[in-house]
């Protein structure tokens, strides 16, 4: 199993508490590598629903989502994210910020 947690993770990345991990402690890597997977991908929707229930759930690490947190997302992985956020029981005012950064502009 791979632990590194730089450089090019196109097939280390294989399972979901990895790239918790990888996403806990570099954001930006982790959402642009999320974003340069093909929608196909079989990893692209687990993968995405916990780089946003990270993004959503900790508000230590993710005190005030930015929008740069999803720049690197697909409009399909968008829209995804914004069904997935229905899900989570989030409070307001966050569920409205998190469903407005991730609207497709």
């Amino acid at each position: 199993r791979h632990t590194r947690l730089q450089g090019d993770w196109s097939s280390d990345v294989c399972s979901s508490d990895l790239f918790d991990s990888w996403h806990y402690t570099q954001p930006e890597a982790a959402m642009h590598w999320l974003g340069q997977l093909p929608d196909a991908d079989p990893r692209s929707k687990t993968m995405l629903q916990h780089a946003i229930r990270s993004i959503a759930m900790d508000t230590h690490t993710f005190e005030t989502p930015e929008a740069s947190a999803f720049a690197a997302l697909t409009p399909t992985q968008r829209t995804a994210a914004r069904g997935y956020i229905i899900t989570l029981p989030i409070p307001e005012p966050r569920r409205t910020t998190l469903d407005t950064l991730l609207q497709l502009k």
